[in-house]
């Protein structure tokens, strides 16, 4: 990850210290390893071979508990927060909403949901539907129908319905209705057939979208009561479990590092001990560097191209290897992709760049490339199973 002063390598790698230069900073972050859930009950239906984490179990009984509003989950990237979300829909036992703040991690999510209903086998047979604003217009168009009805049609035909923030915020001001139409036409009816509504990644709202995210389930709270909302993500902000509490709201905290559900063992004996205990990994040892570069607006690009041929280096002697370059600017992004391309195509290497600018198709080819550069925008959404990464 690059900026204005500073690169960060991680990697599972030895570090070159040839690539980075003698001035660095470097930590090693041990590998992690999650507990199990005990006790986990019969009624609970799970494919063949399937085990649960602590967090995950902790997630469905605080959403069946009739005593609990709101549920916040906190655990790691990779620790399988999504399924966690989802477990009472692949009972067979829920409707849900899930809202998320970029498409290609609504995208990714979607195609998550489709492969748990593949394995689970839900007695509902959960249907799933995605839609952003442009596939709005679309379905709108192809089905000669208003905004309002095509949601409503939408939402009619699902089990797992999966939009965004601004969409769920927008349908419940009205937004979609005409004059003629009472103002709880489209929201009512959504929020009836729906039980849980899930927040996924929402440290990245903004301060507009948090309130409207109050507002809303204030909304419902006096309209539909009985509701669920579980919130998602491993950086959480406190501002939000703040003002719900302000608000009323009766909340869990569902957090495996608090509760040392999380174990870092320093050695392999201790690794051993706890795969032993049937506890399972979810991240390996980490070499985390920190290399200085001087703070100026194309340092960062600079070190790159004059690094190249090293950073070609690991993909060769650690075949499988994928990387991720992260920049401040496009131009940067759009100045180095051919040069990385030309190089790494020497090696039967792929390079797709990843931007604001990118096309849907673009974006989603990037995912599968050895190396793909980009901007910030990749930050959410974006899945890279790599053995070790830039």
């Amino acid at each position: 990850m690059l900026n204005s002063g500073l690169i960060t390598f991680w990697s599972d790698c030895q570090v070159d210290e040839a690539l980075i230069g003698k001035h660095m900073y470097s930590i090693n972050l041990k590998p992690v390893y999650t507990c199990p859930a005990r006790d986990v009950s019969p009624e609970i239906h799970l494919p063949d071979g399937w085990k649960l984490s602590w967090h995950q179990l902790e997630t469905l009984k605080a959403l069946r508990d009739p005593n609990i509003d709101v549920v916040f989950n906190t655990a790691m990237t990779g620790d399988g927060k999504s399924l966690a979300a989802y477990l009472d829909v692949m009972q067979g036992d829920c409707y849900a909403i899930a809202l998320y703040p970029t498409n290609a991690l609504a995208r990714d999510q979607a195609a998550q949901v489709q492969e748990y209903i593949k394995y689970f086998q839900p007695s509902n047979q959960a249907r799933v539907n995605r839609f952003s604003g442009p596939e709005l217009e679309i379905y709108a168009e192809q089905e000669g129908l208003r905004k309002g009805s095509a949601i409503a049609s939408r939402a009619g035909q699902s089990e797992v319905l999966i939009t965004n923030p601004d969409i769920f915020h927008y349908l419940h001001r009205g937004a979609y209705l005409t004059r003629k139409d009472n103002p709880d036409k489209l929201w009512n009816q959504i929020d009836t057939d729906f039980e849980l509504f899930i927040f996924d990644e929402f440290h990245v709202f903004a301060a507009p979208q948090v309130v409207s995210v109050i507002n809303t389930m204030l909304l419902m709270q006096a309209t539909n009561q009985g509701k669920k909302f579980l919130f998602l993500s491993a950086t959480p902000s406190s501002s939000l479990l703040q003002r719900l509490h302000q608000a009323g709201f009766r909340c869990r905290t569902v957090n495996p590092l608090d509760e040392r559900k999380y174990q870092f063992p320093a050695t392999p004996a201790e690794a051993d001990a706890l795969m032993a205990q049937d506890w399972r990994q979810i991240a390996h040892s980490i070499d985390l560097t920190f290399v200085p570069i001087d703070p100026t607006s194309q340092a960062s690009e600079a070190w790159l191209a004059d690094h190249r041929e090293h950073i070609l280096s690991q993909f060769l002697d650690h075949p499988g290897s994928k990387g991720a370059i992260i920049l401040n600017s496009i131009a940067a992004v759009k100045r180095l992709t051919p040069i990385f391309k030309a190089l790494f195509a020497e090696h039967g290497l792929t390079v797709r760049e990843n931007t604001g600018l990118s096309g849907h198709q673009e974006k989603a080819e990037s995912l599968a490339a050895d190396l793909v550069i980009g901007t910030s925008t990749i930050d959410v959404g974006v899945d890279l199973k790599s053995t070790s990464s830039f």
